[in-house]
């Protein structure tokens, strides 16, 4: 008789570890489906968050360029409008040194009349 209720008080014993350990698994695997759960909508997040960052640093590499391309465009136009300017600035001091000689050609044509007419 004794030797039954040591084996029921085993069985109910292992029974019991079982049933506990049977809880424990459900649980840790619940915690883990939590934390996976967690863990996926962090990485969404994550993701997300890291599209519209790109989508912002598209935005100003395209606004960049622009700003480039416009920078370009006037550089090329102060570029062409120093040119004129250094060509309209030859012509008129080549015009100014010419007006100068013919100017004092005719004083010294003058200077050189009436010089001769004195004597």
């Amino acid at each position: 008789a004794q030797e039954g209720s040591w084996r029921r008080a085993i069985n109910k014993t292992r029974t019991d570890f079982m049933r506990q350990l049977r809880n424990t698994r459900m649980e840790a695997a619940r915690e883990l489906k939590k934390v996976k759960n967690r863990m996926a909508q962090d990485i969404k997040l994550l993701e997300d968050k890291a599209k519209e960052e790109t989508g912002k640093l598209t935005q100003e590499r395209d606004r960049a360029k622009e700003d480039l391309a416009d920078v370009t465009a006037a550089k090329i136009e102060l570029n062409n409008e120093l040119v004129s300017f250094r060509e309209e600035m030859t012509e008129l001091l080549a015009e100014t040194k010419q007006n100068a000689t013919d100017e004092l050609d005719a004083f010294r044509e003058k200077s050189n009349a009436e010089t001769t007419k004195q004597l």
